[in-house]
Order: structure tokens, then sequence, then C-alpha cells
């Protein structure tokens, strides 16, 4: 689930990066960078969010409230534009919003065990 989660994080940056220079090459009638630049700081958002979940309070809130208006942007993009990439940045939004409420059941690779108890240390240095 980790990895589907950072792969859709990943796909919504090189969509930011994809939006920002097709808006640059080729302008159209209501194409404006900052779509691009929310894109990206949406899909950093959540890439922290996958590497340190647990450890940062309210980061996965942080990471529902960009997903949700992100989201809220493209429904009122298509809304306006009737075009179908919207709709895909759309579920791909959904998607991730839906892998940020979804809390992880196992424990992730990074947590490290627990410190050994000194009177463990001590028996097997002497022996």
């Amino acid at each position: 689930m980790r990895y589907l989660d950072e792969a859709f994080a990943w796909l919504l940056m090189l969509l930011g990066m994809y939006h920002i220079i097709w808006t640059e090459l080729f302008p159209v009638r209501g194409a404006v960078l900052d779509t691009g630049l929310l894109y990206i700081l949406v899909a950093m958002l959540n890439l922290v969010r996958v590497r340190n979940d647990e450890s940062v309070r309210l980061l996965r809130t942080f990471c529902i409230g960009g997903n949700l208006s992100a989201l809220m942007l493209e429904v009122d993009r298509w809304h306006q534009y009737r075009g179908l990439g919207y709709v895909g940045v759309g579920m791909l939004l959904a998607l991730l919003t839906g892998l940020s409420i979804i809390r992880k059941q196992a424990s992730s690779p990074a947590t490290c065990s627990p410190a050994p108890k000194p009177d463990a240390l001590r028996t097997s240095q002497e022996g």
C-alpha cells in the first residue's frame, strides 16, 4: 500500500511539472501556472506523509486538507471546461485522499526494534 501511495504522489508531481511546461509552451484560455504549482505542493506534502506518517503530528490532517482542496479545484475546472484530463487528475487526487485517510496496519520497515536492556548488555559482555 505504501508503494502505491508513493507512486501516486510521484505521478501527481510529474503531472504538475508537465502542466507548468505545457502552459508555458502552449498557452490556452483559462490555463494558469498556479494549478501545476498546487499539484507539486500537494504531491510533496503526500511524499512527506508517506515517509513520516506516524512521527509528525497532524501531518495526515494537512494532507487530507490539501488533497481535498486540489480535488475541489479539479471538480470546478471540469465543470468550467469539460475536459477528460480534469477527470483523470480528479480521480488521482481522490485516490490520494483515500490513501491518506486509511491508516497503515503494518509497521513501516524504517522502524527500529527497541533498545536492549542494560542488564542484557552486561551479561553478554561478561560471558
